[in-house]
């Protein structure tokens, strides 16, 4: 007899009101019913028996680990659903779990599960592999995944999501045996491993439900302060809590919001408390930044392993962009945000009223400052894939999730859509995976490379990875700032990708005017941006501040910038020019908007490198041609064997044109332009 392919597993303890409708879900998808049950008085093992369910009986020892691992160890299936009695599955076609589970090379395949009653989904550990050493551990919340990532490693195997996906059924029974059964668990649990974050969550929801809120504050602030060392995505759960109650209570909360966003400035709990206090003190402008980033996709993850109600990315956030919007005066924009939260909640008048409200005014020609061109496209298109253009190669971009569909659009979001069917692509997701044994070919900073003539294969200090091969690039792994840490392995991975078709990615800025276009090399924190900053405001274009695109063309070698918004010092601004705060930057740098980027190719006339000098005034002065060559290898991020010929003859083109150094000003009043200028006239003289 052939192996079944799909078990189910659980265990349950007096499910009878539950159960009937969680085994009729499975009716027809897994071939077999694995059910342990650990002491039911009620109707449950006769149901499940009924429905064919295999029941196997274990007594109940305050451990929930042995009585899953029961059902593991009975399982006859090739692969393994894990269900509990209150959770359904969706409806799903049999040949699809086929197809899926058939092709898969993958360990464990998580599922989508919605948490609670109009909840967004967020992913589980649910169907793996059947192998013995995948096993629960752990008395309460009783942990799986630490097996499967080990698993992964050992037989070098990737996590990946499959098409399942669970819902939480509803219920209104009393909690407060069950609170009260938890409590000494979790209490013995802590004793054990006083580090346990979402055990010290878990046990502030119990005393909650006990009738002690200092207690549940007591257990949230050891959860919070635990989170600030190690960071684990749990922990931006209890700065939520914390601040959630806060805010109820009418405490001032904006310092513990600050704090939170801190270290997790990726929660949407947080941005969204951070975008309310700033509606509430009248700063609309900043209050529409924080929302910009909550434009989500209800269907999808918001965050991996968290789940939020559906309304509020639906309703609740385009209602408070409406608000901004109608208090900025941009009453057409207003009324089409408070139009998608109508739509979520088509009985509400109120809601109806604000947007008619903002329909009239815009109609009356109210008086109404011009929007920016919104020129970004929407972050939840990721979820699905997009095909974006990178210096004429169709590259399709994908994410596991909304934040991190929103890492890849604060990177590429101005990069323009391609209709052209894509020759490379790149998956943002939260599986890590694993690094060579080998020492790496390069390091800089918190960046690891490995480096070979079929791959390329990116380490971060944070655990994100980045896997290059075939023209497909996987990034994965979790770090509490999603954005920044795919900004600094993406960099590579498109590097390897684009290199393949001709195209350099360079650590380089890129200025032009009528008659010059500079490349601008340079390290971090060497002053690229500030020439940028300078360089805009004194009439010239900018194609870039830190990344650029470069290929050697029929009459020498042409750039376009990779199109991002100017993060800039503050003190680097020309008198009078507006920028907006860049959330959560370390360099307390500010953002001027990408509205005169300039598309397309252009020839480069001169290399510029730039630093900081001990003068007031900024200095220039010119670059032997044999200098050049290095810094502009170094600028390129392209690393594999196979491309180090064209690569070399690329960086040999660009050292033979006219080179200049510039040293930044000690003066800080005005430095950006100041050091455009006399690069201006360096060039002149050059020329």
């Amino acid at each position: 007899m052939a192996q079944p392919l799909l078990s189910a597993a659980m265990i349950v303890r007096n499910e009878a009101r539950h159960l009937p409708d969680c085994l009729a879900s499975l009716r027809g998808v897994v071939d077999e019913i694995v059910l342990v049950d650990t002491g039911s008085t009620d109707a449950t093992i006769e149901i499940a028996r009924a429905c064919g369910a295999r029941v196997f009986e274990h007594e109940w020892r305050d451990d929930f680990a042995p009585a899953r691992n029961l059902g593991l160890d009975r399982a006859r299936g090739r692969w393994i659903l894990y269900i509990d009695a209150d959770e359904r599955l969706r409806p799903i076609a049999r040949a699809d779990v086929e197809a899926r589970l058939a092709d898969a090379t993958e360990v464990s395949l998580r599922v989508r599960l919605r948490a609670f009653a109009g909840s967004t989904p967020h992913w589980e550990h649910r169907l793996w592999r059947a192998d013995p050493r995948i096993r629960f551990a752990g008395t309460i919340h009783e942990k799986v995944a630490p097996a499967i990532a080990a698993l992964a490693r050992s037989d070098d195997r990737r996590i990946g999501e499959g098409p399942l996906e669970l819902d939480h059924a509803e219920t209104q029974d009393d909690q407060t045996r069950k609170h009260a059964r938890y409590a000494p668990m979790l209490r013995a649990a802590l004793a054990a491993d006083p580090g346990d974050i979402y055990n010290w969550r878990h046990l502030a929801h119990v005393l909650d439900g006990l009738g002690d809120p200092r207690g549940a504050e007591q257990a949230l602030l050891c959860a919070a302060a635990l989170s600030c060392r190690t960071r684990p995505v749990t922990g931006s759960l209890a700065f939520a809590e914390l601040v959630h109650r806060r805010v109820a209570c009418g405490d001032d909360a904006a310092a513990l919001i600050e704090e939170g966003l801190r270290h997790y400035p990726d929660n949407a709990a947080l941005i969204w408390q951070q975008a309310r206090a700033d509606i509430q003190a009248g700063r609309h402008a900043a209050a529409l930044q924080w929302l910009d980033r909550l434009d989500m996709d209800v269907d999808m993850p918001v965050e991996d392993t968290i789940a939020y109600p559906a309304e509020l990315f639906a309703a609740d956030v385009p209602d408070a962009r409406g608000l901004c919007l109608f208090r900025l005066g941009r009453y057409r924009e207003a009324a089409d945000a408070y139009r998608r939260a109508e739509a979520f909640e088509p009985a509400s008048q109120a809601r109806r009223a604000r947007r008619v409200l903002a329909e009239h005014r815009a109609a009356a020609g109210a008086p109404w400052p011009a929007a920016p061109k919104a020129r970004r496209w929407a972050a939840p298109r990721v979820l699905n894939g997009v095909t974006v253009d990178l210096g004429g190669v169709p590259v399709a971009l994908r994410a596991s999730d909304g934040m991190r569909a929103q890492a890849i659009r604060s990177e590429l979001g101005y990069v323009p859509l391609s209709h052209d069917e894509p020759v490379a692509q790149v998956f943002y997701g939260a599986h890590s995976g694993p690094l060579p044994a080998s020492e790496p070919d390069e390091a800089q900073g918190d960046l690891r490379l490995w480096v070979g003539d079929g791959a390329v294969v990116v380490g971060h200090r944070s655990g994100m990875t980045a896997h290059v091969c075939g023209g497909v690039a996987e990034i994965g792994g979790y770090a509490p700032d999603l954005r920044r840490a795919f900004g600094h392995v993406a960099s590579f991975a498109l590097a390897a990708l684009l290199a393949e078709h001709g195209c350099f990615l360079m650590h380089a800025a890129a200025i032009g005017r009528a008659d010059a276009t500079v490349l601008v090399l340079g390290d971090s924190g060497d002053g690229k941006s500030t020439l940028a900053a300078g360089a805009r405001a004194d009439g010239w274009s900018v194609l870039s501040d830190d990344l650029v695109l470069v290929r050697c063309g029929v009459q020498g070698p042409r750039v376009t910038g990779l199109a991002q918004p100017l993060a800039v010092p503050a003190e680097a601004l020309p008198p009078g020019h507006a920028a907006s705060g860049l959330p959560t930057d370390r360099r307390g740098r500010v953002v001027l908007p990408v509205d005169d980027h300039s598309p397309g190719w252009r020839a480069v006339t001169a290399i510029a490198r730039v630093g900081h000098g001990e003068e007031d005034e900024p200095v220039v002065s010119r670059i032997p041609r044999h200098e050049l060559l290095a810094p502009a290898l170094r600028a390129m991020l392209a690393r594999q064997p196979g491309t180090h010929s064209a690569r070399f003859a690329l960086a040999v083109t660009l050292a033979e044109l006219p080179g200049l150094r510039l040293q930044h000003g000690r003066v800080a009043d005005d430095r950006g332009r100041r050091g455009v200028r006399s690069l201006s006239a360096g060039l002149a003289v050059s020329a």
